[in-house]
């Protein structure tokens, strides 16, 4: 939110965006894979990988502010209090990880259930 300045109130527009995104990528992904076969999906992961690095490192991340150092770069335990700055965010980032791997797991059974119905590769993208 920091990122969008005076702007804060479009991150609704950005969310949508990315989840149609998100959407449409997954169906063209499963239609690769369909195409070309299981190791399209590591290389297309990786070239992914690849665009959103040279995406980041056009961020200007000085323009965010907040830091209190002199030399303006902050230290290894400002930049954690500030993305982590109390206890509820650990136990909520934790709990996320635990969920996360409880939907990865499912998410899995269903692609091989999808597989054994029949289902067309694209559908599992």
């Amino acid at each position: 939110l920091r990122f969008l300045g005076d702007r804060s109130h479009e991150y609704g527009k950005i969310r949508l965006w990315g989840a149609v995104g998100w959407g449409g990528g997954s169906l063209v992904a499963g239609l690769i894979v369909q195409v070309f076969g299981d190791r399209a999906a590591f290389d297309l992961f990786g070239a992914c990988m690849l665009a959103t690095a040279a995406v980041v490192s056009t961020l200007d991340f000085a323009r965010l502010g907040g830091w209190d150092n002199a030399e303006g770069e902050p230290t290894f335990a400002e930049s954690v209090s500030l993305l982590i700055p109390n206890a509820k965010y650990v136990t909520f980032l934790l709990l996320a990880i635990v969920a996360g791997f409880g939907a990865t797991s499912l998410q899995s059974l269903l692609l091989m259930f999808l597989s054994d119905l029949g289902a067309p590769d694209f559908l599992e993208g």
